[in-house]
C-alpha cells in the first residue's frame, strides 16, 4: 500500500506548489532589491524594501491559506478521475487493486 502514499503525497504537493512556488520567487527578488539598495549604500531603503516584501509575502499566503480552507474542492478537481461524488468508490477500488495485484508493502529494512 506505500504507493498509494506516495501518490496522496505527490497529490499534496502539487495542490500546495501554487501557493509556495510564488513566495519563492517574491524572497528572490527581495533578496535582489535589497542587496542592489545595500550595494548602492542605501540602508534605508534596503530595510523599507524587506519589509514592503515581506507584507506582499504574508498577504500573498495568507490569501493561499483562506483559499485552501474555503474551496478545497476546487484545488483536488484537476486531480480527480471522477465526479467528486465518486471520489469514495475511487479509492475504496484504488486500495482494493492494490492488495489484490501485490499485497500490502511492508518494508523488511535495508
Amino acid at each position: 500500500m506505500h504507493w498509494l502514499a506516495v501518490e496522496e503525497a505527490t497529490l499534496s504537493q502539487n495542490i500546495e506548489e501554487p501557493a509556495y512556488m510564488p513566495s519563492i520567487g517574491l524572497a528572490v527578488g527581495a533578496a535582489t532589491l535589497v542587496g542592489q539598495f545595500l550595494g548602492d549604500g542605501r540602508a534605508g531603503a534596503a530595510e523599507q524594501a524587506g519589509w514592503q516584501c515581506a507584507r506582499l509575502g504574508i498577504l500573498f499566503m495568507g490569501s493561499m491559506g483562506v483559499l485552501f480552507a474555503l474551496v478545497p474542492r476546487a484545488w483536488l478537481l484537476p486531480f480527480a478521475p471522477a465526479p467528486p461524488h465518486q471520489w469514495r468508490r475511487f479509492v475504496a477500488c484504488s486500495c482494493w487493486l492494490s492488495l489484490e495485484n501485490d499485497g500490502p508493502q511492508y518494508s523488511n529494512g535495508p
